[in-house]
């Protein structure tokens, strides 16, 4: 009599766990890469887990658990003489730094939210490091061809870049490769993402061309940068300084910015706010990533802004948008990454 109550009770719990399944399982990979597991069992495999584990001088049996709850999600391949990466595992690569982002950036910052609601309460912690890398390995899909598309609207190529909130230094190693002779410098408040920039940079052969330095915005308003660019990339910077110093704070800066770099102009990447847009976040990627980025902000002091403010922001302080642009189609059709060529309003 219990058989049909007990079916359906375990079908619903089925479902149910669906969303601890999918919890464990984007740890687990994001832990598998970063670890260099896949790697090495790429390098070597078939391998069994005690030669893995002496290898890699790991515990056997944490490594055994590890290795097996990936191979019934069947990201590895379990044979007679050891473990094998699997195709599903080789085809999550170019999607990685999604991963890098979210879980190892921000993972700490979801796992904490109820305790961050509360009127007056801190900001939930991040990784910079680990949200620096991520986002400029998205970029590489994402806002770094619209970056360069931008830049082609200048009326004349740079010879001089600053990025803002440059990360990892990925940005400015692309844009070293995409436009011949330009002169980059890096400006990032994390020291294991300078560190780890700089590191990058010269393993490109760019240490000529390009640095990171450390420090927040307000360094480029100082006298302590010897450096005159022509143009800066403020690739989801303006969230930062809008969430922790607010609208008059930003236009503040935005106004310092063009005195003091009255040529300059500006490549500003934001995220179009739609989260309220019912519809648009029931599409593919505003479902699968972008309802996730748009919960994280908030939480992190990270104030995101449509369309009609960035607008009316830069026109206020003095700006005049030159082009705007969206990402890729193929890459992301949903519109929302908003791209802004700027320049200083003539008269101003």
């Amino acid at each position: 009599m219990n058989s049909s109550r007990d079916e359906t009770f375990e079908s619903g719990l089925v479902a149910a766990l669906q969303p601890i399944r999918g919890f464990v399982l984007a740890n687990a990979i994001h832990q598998f890469f970063e670890s260099g597991l896949y790697e090495a069992i790429l390098e070597v495999g078939p391998i069994s887990t005690s030669q893995l584990a002496e290898q890699e001088d790991l515990d056997i049996a944490r490594l055994e658990a590890f290795l097996q709850f990936l191979t019934v999600e069947q990201l590895l391949l379990r044979t007679e003489e050891g473990f094998e990466v699997a195709d599903a595992a080789r085809d999550l690569v170019p999607y990685l730094p999604w991963y890098r982002m979210l879980i190892g950036g921000y993972g700490q910052t979801f796992l904490t939210l109820s305790q961050h609601l509360a009127q007056g309460s801190d900001p939930a912690d991040r990784n910079l490091a680990m949200v620096g890398e991520g986002s400029c390995g998205i970029s590489h899909f994402d806002a770094i061809p619209l970056t360069k598309r931008l830049i082609d609207r200048m009326p004349q190529r740079p010879e001089r870049v600053v990025d803002l909130g440059c990360g990892n230094g990925r940005y400015l190693v692309e844009l070293c490769e995409v436009i011949p002779g330009i002169q980059a410098l890096g400006i990032e408040p994390s020291q294991e993402s300078t560190d780890a920039g700089n590191q990058l940079i010269s393993q490109a052969g760019l240490a000529d061309r390009a640095e990171v330095i450390r420090g927040d915005a307000s360094i480029v308003l100082s006298n302590d940068v010897q450096f005159e660019p022509q143009c800066f990339i403020l690739g989801f910077v303006l969230q930062e300084i809008l969430g922790q110093v607010g609208r008059q704070g930003l236009l503040d800066f935005l106004r310092n910015l063009f005195d003091r770099y009255p040529k300059a102009y500006l490549v500003v990447i934001e995220v179009d706010n739609q989260h309220d847009d019912v519809e648009q976040m029931q599409t593919g990627l505003a479902h699968a990533y972008y309802n996730s980025y748009y919960l994280l902000h908030p939480f992190t002091q990270q104030r995101l802004e449509t369309r009609p403010f960035w607008q009316e922001l830069f026109q206020e302080c003095g700006g005049l948008v030159v082009a705007e642009d969206t990402t890729d189609t193929e890459v992301d059709s949903t519109g929302l990454e908003l791209g802004f060529l700027v320049s200083r309003r003539s008269g101003i």
